[in-house]
């Protein structure tokens, strides 16, 4: 038995239960300290799937989306995991059903069975923003930087509160035009 505070002693379950809870929380918290990166979340995909909405070309229906990655970095990969699963089986929004495609930043130029890119941290500019540029697409993420060096046209947050950040020269220069009405909604750089 562990001495309680209270009462003495602590009955045997209730400290394997403490300790069981203690254990199974750890690596989170380890793993939230030990990343600078933000965190993707349902929410942030359902803000994306909005944004998409105010594209000249709104998508509706099944849309796949590239999450987009660099194998040189294990917290991009990371990061894309989580991506996948904060997808599940597919992110609603309206009429829009996002299914996600985990790709590597290398193998953009191969594929074309995508509509719109999710760009994870670590992935290189260049690449990037060649397809963006040649094949119109949106870029978005969580990820402010990426936006500010136009690399990607759209970074969104949804917490601690939404926030939607446009570059809108990037997106100019690729050919993504966004409704009047988004452009008043969002922060634009």
């Amino acid at each position: 038995m562990v001495p309680s505070p209270k009462r003495g002693l602590l009955p045997c379950r209730r400290w394997r239960t403490f300790c069981l809870s203690a254990s199974l929380a750890l690596p989170f918290a380890f793993a939230a300290a030990a990343s600078d990166l933000p965190v993707l979340t349902p929410q942030d995909l359902r803000i994306a799937g909005q944004v998409l909405h105010f594209t000249s070309a709104a998508p509706t229906g099944p849309f796949q989306i590239a999450v987009v990655y660099s194998k040189d970095s294990a917290s991009s990969h990371d990061e894309a995991l989580a991506a996948m699963q904060a997808f599940g089986t597919g992110i609603t929004v309206g009429s829009l059903v996002l299914h996600p495609l985990l790709l590597e930043e290398a193998a953009l130029a191969g594929r074309e069975d995508y509509g719109a890119l999710l760009l994870m941290a670590g992935v290189s500019p260049g690449p990037v923003r060649a397809i963006v540029q040649q094949r119109h697409l949106p870029c978005l993420t969580i990820h402010e930087a990426s936006v500010r060096d136009g690399t990607c046209l759209v970074a969104i947050r949804s917490a601690p509160t939404v926030s939607i950040v446009l570059n809108q020269e990037a997106a100019e220069l690729a050919g993504v035009h966004f409704a009047t009405a988004f452009r008043m909604m969002v922060r634009e750089l």
